[in-house]
């Protein structure tokens, strides 16, 4: 199966922005010890945004991931943390031979 790289980005509501990157800092390490984890990186910008770039070995990693304690967790907090909903945009290799 081919792997999935996932890049989420998060709007943290006004006052919430340190809150949010603690919340989101705090899954990093258990998610890159997560076998079907490849890569799993956070990304800070202007304004309260963040962005989580994540590469899965197949979506059977992913819904892995999602079951973890510490991702319901971390879904049950997102709605007092966030402004909007998180963008997902999901890719996938492609094979170019030259």
């Amino acid at each position: 199966m081919a792997r999935i790289a996932n890049f989420v980005n998060f709007q943290a509501k006004p006052g919430k922005d340190t809150e949010l990157g603690q919340a989101l800092a705090a899954l990093v390490e258990p998610t890159r010890n997560e076998s079907g984890c490849i890569r799993y990186d956070l990304y800070s910008g202007d304004g309260g945004r963040w962005s989580v770039h994540e590469i899965w070995r197949d979506e059977a990693a992913i819904q892995f991931h999602l079951e973890q304690p510490y991702i319901v967790d971390f879904i049950e907090k997102m709605p007092g943390l966030i402004a909007l909903d998180p963008a997902v945009s999901s890719y996938r290799p492609v094979d170019v031979r030259v």
